[in-house]
């Protein structure tokens, strides 16, 4: 039982002794990280398409679910300039070019549907963040 022994054994097998938590870091795009992504990308539409919410308040909630850029980048926003539209309950979907890293989600609201841009790392597997909402075209002129 050699790679026992070796496992075991601090000085023999060094990448042994590594190999197994390199592979727990590694991302996959299985059925529950799936349901988490879209999960992920529904409550941040949510929060995402709400009008009636200060600025301050907007950003509040929505900023523990945005990447470091997405903060960043919507910082400021005013919600009453969103477009008006709704979730309908339909079930969000993964496009079919999401990957283990970043997933697009597709959010059905309505009017049609929005895309949700999420991301994780291997640091946190778990936990997916906000990149971008993109406004489909036909809203994007106002409502």
């Amino acid at each position: 039982m050699p790679p026992a022994e070796a496992s075991t054994n601090g000085g023999a097998g060094h990448d042994t002794d590594e190999t197994p938590a390199a592979s727990e870091s590694v991302l996959t795009l299985d059925a529950a990280s799936t349901r988490s992504a879209t999960a992920t990308g529904t409550r941040v539409l949510r929060l995402f398409l709400r009008r009636d919410v200060t600025a301050e308040r907007w950003y509040a909630d929505l900023k523990p679910y945005l990447s470091e850029q997405a903060a960043a980048d919507y910082e400021g926003t005013q919600p009453y300039k969103l477009p008006r539209a709704s979730l309908t309950g339909a079930a969000a979907t993964l496009a079919p070019d999401s990957v283990a890293a970043v997933a697009r989600v597709v959010v059905p609201t309505s009017h049609s549907s929005f895309l949700v841009i999420v991301s994780r790392t291997s640091a946190e597997p778990g936990r997916w963040r906000m990149e971008r909402v993109a406004i489909p075209e036909d809203l994007e002129q106002g409502s």
